[in-house]
């Protein structure tokens, strides 16, 4: 049942992506057919994003028979038009209306390649006859290329779909939970309520929080499933810039296994010398010194020892696009991945000698969504959708149709303006400055890893003259941004700075120029892409490798939800049932900690909310001082300490209080919490036959005998939506 309901979830989400390019190729006939299969997501995205500002939507389950019916019609009768469609409804006598004309499909073959092909003019729309003959030429290389990407990471999220707390897993799959609460945008965070969340990069969890009440899933389901459809999307659009370059299908059909394969300079030998590689080895050189069990390993390995001469030795891991399809994070660098490469595409676009809507609107616009779903992407995404609009500008080319352009591009703002307004003006961007130069990356380091990317980038000086503008652009902003990057750091340390931008400059270099090289004749440039080709299959071997040796086919695959961090433990399980009884409602969950601990799960999973999670995030977002003291209070409240603990309960409405097993606490101060909250809170037990105290403390005010008006804690109830408090 499991495998039929992972099927039937990819059917639906692949049915509405297919007939959404339909829909964009009936609307738009002469744009590229593959702006069909991420035009209407998006729109629908950015157009819900505006509505939620001012309405709440708490399901949007009651519009799937909707849109899943008007799917299947669209793919039924493809070229159906308004006028078929009314005589469907109401048919009227043969000799009532003659055959409406209306303007043929786009032309059976899409536009080719870039490179010294001569592009040809956009032919004219011819006029048909009604009731035509839908053509799927120009649809079913992209369709194609998205129905096998997202089948393949929708594959690998089923057979390792748990949410863990070792990363910021747990921390994603709470801001995808926010969004789903039915409130109005921003809504509360449900680790601090009743703070608003205003973070500056959620959009990708927004959009995910679409898909879940779109589906009617839990949110744990909503999240992996969500997570291998924004993979997908990054291999679509790696595939679009490809074929926008070469006009060759071979190429365009490797990039998508270019991008999952993951693979940097150093990971195939890292694969064939560690005796136990992991993803946080394969994926960075000086990480695994820290990431290490503490033994000599780097004695026995030239590279490590190597590594380990360097003055300063801070993680800087190139992270990769298809990296994140493999980890568990439904992570904002990997929407900065996929709106990056989207940038890419959308270079080559409007580079090309043609005239277009869409190329303009989305250039436009993409930059703004970057900002609303990794800022640290923005950079690179204005770079290259700046230069693409110059490079059109200076050569004299327009849109097809300025009016339209400017209309979309418009309403796009206006659709995430009350998104973006409150980023612009929030307390938390990270300070910019220059780099310290002991941070400065080891020269050996960056050799090392980024073999592939600067021996292409080497390789096309030789046929400079013959490269069309957008790689051209493409050749300078590569190295533009490394050198930058070197000397200007993004908030303090340089692992973020690193982690995001490397990997996104990465992805530009990868499929700019080795679609480019993969294209020329000539011995070396056939041997560049059969080393490149034969380094990544070693890669992804490491990567499929290391998750089918982690795999629990028992107890975790297919288990799209997720929660296997408590269902996979009796006394886990347990709380995740007894807490499942409440709704939207507030929770202590165990003894706080900076970040990675598990306990905050519970309140996820069982779609409550906690009084206060890992002090790391609510200081990213913006609540430095209030969670520190929101975490004092609570480890003096399960250490003991709390001078009136069912007075600190009832004052800040929580429900209920979890003893959480990790927590360890003794016998005795569970006895005396007992002593202390009887009779508002009952306790349940669920220690079962653990080793260590686990329980929740339920609030149930119809437990109290006591006359109302003496009841503290009915003088201060538990509401269901708290009144915000002052930070």
């Amino acid at each position: 049942m499991l495998l039929l309901r992972a099927l039937l979830l990819w059917s639906l989400v692949s049915l509405h992506v297919v007939a959404g390019a339909v829909l964009f190729r009936r609307l738009f006939g002469r744009e590229s057919n593959w702006y069909g299969v991420l035009v209407p997501m998006l729109a629908f995205c950015m157009f819900l994003n505006f509505i939620e500002n001012f309405i709440p939507i708490h399901s949007l389950l009651w519009l799937l028979p909707f849109t899943t019916i008007g799917s299947i019609l669209l793919l039924v009768r493809p070229s159906i038009t308004w006028e078929e469609f009314r005589h469907l409804i109401n048919p009227v006598p043969a000799h009532a209306s003659g055959p409406a004309a209306v303007p043929a499909d786009e032309p059976s073959s899409d536009r080719s390649g870039l490179w010294g092909e001569g592009l040809r003019p956009a032919a004219p729309a011819p006029i048909k006859p009604a009731l035509s003959v839908f053509s799927w030429d120009g649809l079913r290389l992209p369709l194609g290329i998205f129905l096998v990407s997202f089948a393949f990471t929708f594959f690998i999220r089923c057979v390792e779909p748990d949410i863990l707390p070792s990363s910021d897993g747990l921390a994603d799959l709470n801001l995808l939970a926010n969004f789903t609460k039915g409130e109005t945008l921003p809504p509360t965070d449900g680790w601090m309520p009743p703070f608003k969340l205003q973070y500056y990069y959620t959009f990708h969890h927004y959009a995910a929080s679409l898909l879940t009440r779109l589906l009617g899933v839990d949110i744990g389901t909503g999240y992996n499933l969500s997570h291998a459809l924004l993979s997908a999307f990054t291999c679509f659009v790696a595939a679009a810039a490809a074929w926008r370059i070469t006009g060759r299908v071979w190429i365009t059909l490797l990039l998508p296994f270019m991008i999952e394969s993951a693979a940097t300079g150093s990971s195939a030998y890292l694969l064939l010398t560690e005796p136990d590689p992991s993803p946080w080895i394969m994926d960075n050189l000086s990480g695994g010194l820290n990431y290490h069990d503490g033994s000599d390993h780097h004695d026995n390995n030239p590279i490590w020892k190597l590594l380990a001469t360097a003055p300063h030795r801070e993680r800087l891991e190139l992270q990769v696009p298809g990296f994140w399809t493999w980890r568990d994070e439904y992570h904002s660098n990997a929407a900065g991945h996929f709106l990056t490469l989207f940038a890419v595409w959308l270079l080559m676009e409007l580079a090309a000698n043609e005239r277009r809507n869409w190329p303009w609107i989305a250039a436009v616009l993409v930059p703004f969504i970057a900002i609303l779903s990794s800022t640290w992407a923005l950079p690179i995404t204005a770079l290259l959708c700046g230069g693409g609009l110059a490079i059109a500008l200076l050569s004299k080319r327009r849109p097809e149709n300025p009016t339209f352009v400017f209309i979309a591009v418009a309403v796009g703002l206006v659709c995430v303006w009350p998104t973006l307004q409150p980023t612009f003006s929030g307390p938390n961007s990270p300070p910019v400055m220059w780099n310290h130069i002991e941070w400065r990356t080891p020269l050996y380091e960056f050799l090392i890893q980024w073999w592939p990317i600067y021996t292409l980038w080497l390789s096309l000086f030789f046929v400079w003259n013959k490269l069309p503008a957008g790689l051209k652009w493409a050749h300078a902003a590569v190295p533009f941004m490394l050198i930058a990057i070197e000397f200007i750091n993004i908030d303090q340390g340089r692992y973020n700075t690193i982690e995001k931008m490397w990997g996104y400059t990465y992805g530009v270099g990868l499929v700019a120029f080795f679609s480019a090289v993969a294209m020329r004749p000539g011995i070396g440039y056939r041997l560049l892409t059969g080393v490149l080709l034969f380094s990544a299959i070693i890669s992804l071997f490491g990567w499929l490798h290391t998750t089918f040796r982690w795999v629990d086919w028992k107890k975790s695959a297919w288990h799209l939800e997720g929660n296997g961090v408590l269902r996979n433990d009796p006394q886990r399980a347990r709380l995740l049932q007894v807490l499942s009884q409440l709704r939207n409602a507030t929770l202590l969950t165990g003894k706080v900690e900076w970040a990675y601990n598990s306990s905050p799960a519970v309140a996820v999973f069982s779609g409550n909310q906690t009084y206060i999670a890992w002090t790391f995030s609510e200081e990213r977002y913006g609540h430095k001082g209030e969670n520190d003291y929101r975490a004092q209070q609570v480890n003096d409240f399960y250490a003991g300490k709390a001078p009136d603990p069912l007075g600190f309960l009832t004052s800040h409405s929580i429900a209920a209080v979890v003893i959480w097993p990790d927590d360890n606490i003794p016998d005795d101060l569970v006895t005396t919490l007992k002593g202390q909250l009887e009779p508002y809170f009952n306790y349940i037990d669920c220690r079962g036959d653990g080793s260590n105290n686990a329980g929740v403390f339920m609030y149930q005010p119809t437990l109290v005998e006591k006359p109302a008006e003496a009841s503290p804690a009915v003088a201060n109830p538990v509401p269901t939506n708290p009144a915000p408090m002052n930070p």
